[in-house]
């Protein structure tokens, strides 16, 4: 239940939840966090939200006019025989951004694990975004591809993604891509 706005940096930091909060004209991030929700995050020139963490959850937030782009999910470190780490994107809206969602593979791993990341969008508005919709990108190089590939799983459903500047969904992936109706 916070606003936080006009500073010269980041709005808000961290790997904590953001709730019910509006974050905007901040030059830099809006806001980053595990869970970011209810929130109207808007005028940052950065990214709108960093979603990270193995669990990373954003739901019921209106996303827009924010220079940098949308959202921005990160890849989060994924051990070997455990489940791999699930984001969560749904109900909300995500317009007149320079991209709407971009999820990338970048970050870190070790000869145990890679970095990873399961992102499910789903009841969204993707719209009015300069360039895409949503764009995953596997092939950013890291540390990761020294011991391992670190790929992405992207499932969208029940949403609109429509008039978007470039592309509704770009895949720049390095593996087989599946889809399903």
């Amino acid at each position: 239940n916070s606003t936080v706005h006009d500073n010269g940096g980041a709005g808000v930091v961290g790997y904590g939840n953001v709730v019910n909060c509006q974050v905007y004209n901040n030059n830099g991030t809006g806001t980053s966090g595990n869970q970011i929700l209810d929130s109207d995050i808007f005028n940052n020139t950065g990214f709108g939200a960093v979603l990270s963490g193995s669990d990373a959850w954003l739901s019921n937030c209106d996303i827009r006019d924010n220079l940098a782009g949308g959202i921005l999910v990160q890849s989060a470190y994924w051990a070997r025989g455990t489940g791999s780490p699930i984001g969560t994107i749904e109900n909300s809206t995500i317009h007149d951004n320079l991209f709407g969602i971009l999820m990338s593979a970048q970050g870190y791993g070790n000869s145990a694990g890679a970095c990873h990341r399961e992102l499910r969008v789903s009841g969204c508005t993707i719209t009015h975004n300069a360039e895409n919709g949503i764009f995953t990108d596997e092939t950013v190089p890291s540390i990761i591809d020294i011991f391992q590939h670190a790929p992405l799983a992207l499932t969208v459903r029940n949403t609109v993604i429509d008039s978007n500047g470039r592309f509704g969904i770009s895949l720049n992936t390095s593996d087989e891509t599946r889809s399903e109706e």
